[in-house]
């Protein structure tokens, strides 16, 4: 019965959170949402910045390596590739050129370097060098 009072709020929500409390965060969410171009592109919920129901990450805070580290390399998620690592980003979080960093993230990955093979074309079959008689 207690479970269904309570609900588990992740760290990294909650240093999100506390980062928008900083004077920092409060410029950021006062830029955003002031913007004239877009108005209804920005919004606040529980004193954090969302666009487009995901949260938005500044360039300047230090949370996305943090991001990346979790929805790529926790345990649950196993160093997943390309499209499973964007797909869980995408569902929570957004920054400009998010799918950038995560392609040079994923690239940067030792574990993945050391244990996976990129996909490349499946290559033809075997022919012989030519021998002296054939030439």
């Amino acid at each position: 019965m207690l479970f269904a009072l309570s609900s588990p709020i992740p760290i990294l929500f909650q240093e999100l959170q506390q980062f928008f409390k900083t004077s920092e965060g409060a410029q950021l969410i006062q830029s955003c949402t002031h913007d004239q171009q877009q108005p209804n592109l920005f919004s606040v919920c529980n004193g954090m910045l969302f666009s487009r129901h995901q949260l938005f990450l500044s360039a300047s805070y230090k949370f996305r390596e943090k991001i990346l580290h979790e929805m790529h390399e926790s345990p649950t998620n196993g160093h997943s590739s390309l499209k499973p690592t964007l797909a869980r980003i995408a569902a929570s979080f957004y920054w400009p050129g998010w799918t950038q960093d995560v392609k040079q993230f994923l690239q940067q990955c030792v574990t993945c370097q050391r244990n996976k093979y990129m996909p490349k074309k499946i290559q033809g079959l075997l022919q012989p060098p030519p021998t002296l008689a054939q030439i």
